[in-house]
């Protein structure tokens, strides 16, 4: 699961749970059924207690390096998906089902493209190695809605006092087990996420660098956690070990991490004085969110002199262009940027309301078809399509569209009444994927 030095104690209580109330035995892998079940339990469960991050282009930026490194591991069990939450201390963590996460706080820590996709390697590879479900494998015998209701109470809890209450019961035989199997997993983890990277064209040492970052952070930060519960090997030898496997020790310089970590700024309101002579792009987003479009247009449009092509400029002049009830002209903008940028919501709604306004319906549906199956984990996408499907009278696909919409959103008796509804005007192999559909609803 976690790689630094100190886990979080959220995520040592889950650990400690599964050993102590469960008798101890020799742990199996999920079936791939199991962990998909499993882990969208868990992540609905997740979407109501945790802050997501709304940024489109934070999750895409995330999104993208995660699956590059999914595709060059040839694991086709599931759809890996990828999440950035709200968080003020440094933390990642996978749940079955290829569910990762990161925080906020961790894409602030990270310094370069290479470290963060040192993280997400690392997290992956426990996902490939069946470490995270070897571990939930101990929990058969709770439910799964018990099971889901547990981790995020234990992962999510912010009091000190029930945390601590919740640990002391842990034994020596349990903290050992743990010790045992945290050591080895980490190891592990290392070692294939050091080959992943190598693949997939990024800079092992950006994990090295990463670690070392952590290892300062939890020797500056105090952590209220009882040091005979901290799972985790000698941070320096691992740092030692993979240090010693890199022949290259520089890390790429990315101009899109340097985009996006504008952005988390602005999401953060984080800014110095003399920000908009640093970073230009930064000052955009600012006077975008101040309303002063006409001031952030004039610099786009400098700035584009110099990068025609950066999908970042491009993006929020076709966003403003809209605003300013300019669609026309920013059509090209708009179509460069969805390019990069697909299962944008901002740009997609912009770019369907555009097409809808001109009559081109059509095209804005083969649009969001083509939106839905390069990102699937967006709900509102789905949304979006059924709307206008059933504007084109379409009805069948509409309804079956708002039912993956609410399946996204967790809600799956309003997800059962539209697949139904899908079912009874459809035919053929489509009424048959829908029959499917709805009987696994059903025994959910």
């Amino acid at each position: 699961m976690h790689f630094w030095f100190r886990r979080s104690v959220s995520l040592l209580m889950i650990l400690v749970f599964l050993v102590l109330t469960l008798k101890p035995s020799q742990a199996f892998p999920l079936s791939v059924e199991e962990q998909k079940r499993l882990g969208e339990e868990l992540f609905l469960r997740l979407k109501r207690e945790v802050r997501f991050v709304d940024d489109p282009l934070i999750n895409l930026y995330v999104r993208q390096i995660g699956r590059k490194i999914v595709e060059i591991s040839g694991d086709r069990r599931f759809v890996y998906r990828f999440y950035v939450i709200e968080g003020s201390q440094p933390n990642a963590f996978t749940i079955p089902g290829g569910y990762v996460f990161v925080n906020t706080a961790l894409l602030n820590l990270v310094s370069s493209e290479d470290e963060l996709a040192g993280v997400l390697a690392h997290e992956i590879s426990h996902s490939l190695l069946e470490h995270v479900s070897r571990m939930f494998d101990q929990a058969k015998r709770i439910s799964l809605g018990t099971l889901a209701a547990l981790i995020a109470a234990l992962l999510l809890t912010k009091d000190a006092k029930a945390q601590q209450t919740l640990m002391i019961g842990a034994s020596a035989l349990g903290q050992s087990l743990l010790l045992k199997y945290s050591r080895d997993n980490e190891f592990e983890a290392d070692q294939l996420g050091f080959e992943l990277l190598s693949k997939a064209g990024w800079s092992p040492y950006g994990f090295v660098s990463f670690m070392r970052k952590m290892d300062r952070w939890s020797k500056n930060i105090s952590i209220e956690s009882p040091t005979y519960l901290s799972t985790h090997p000698a941070i320096t030898e691992r740092i030692a070990y993979l240090e010693s496997r890199c022949e290259n020790k520089t890390l790429s310089d990315s101009p899109s991490f340097k985009r996006i970590k504008s952005r988390l700024k602005l999401l953060e309101r984080k800014s110095e004085k003399g920000e908009c002579e640093r970073d230009p792009y930064f000052c955009v987003l600012s006077l975008i969110r101040k309303g002063e479009r006409e001031k952030a247009l004039q610099i786009l449009n400098e700035l584009l002199k110099e990068s025609p092509d950066d999908p970042y400029l491009l993006r929020e002049k076709a966003l403003i262009l809209l605003s300013l009830n300019r669609f026309k002209e920013g059509e090209m903008e708009f179509r460069k940027a969805l390019e990069a940028f697909p299962g944008d919501k901002e740009l997609l709604i912009g770019m369907v309301n555009g097409l809808n306004e001109e009559g081109k319906v059509f095209e804005a549906i083969a649009l969001l078809e083509q939106s839905v199956e390069k990102v699937p984990e967006e709900p509102f996408l789905h949304k979006l399509l059924g709307e206008l499907l059933f504007k084109a009278k379409r009805e069948g696909e509409a309804y079956e569209q708002f039912g993956l919409y609410f399946l996204g959103e967790g809600d799956k008796k309003s997800a059962l009444r539209h697949f139904q509804k899908a079912l009874e005007l459809s035919k053929g192999e489509t009424k048959e994927r829908l029959r499917m559909r709805i009987k696994e609803l059903e025994t959910l």
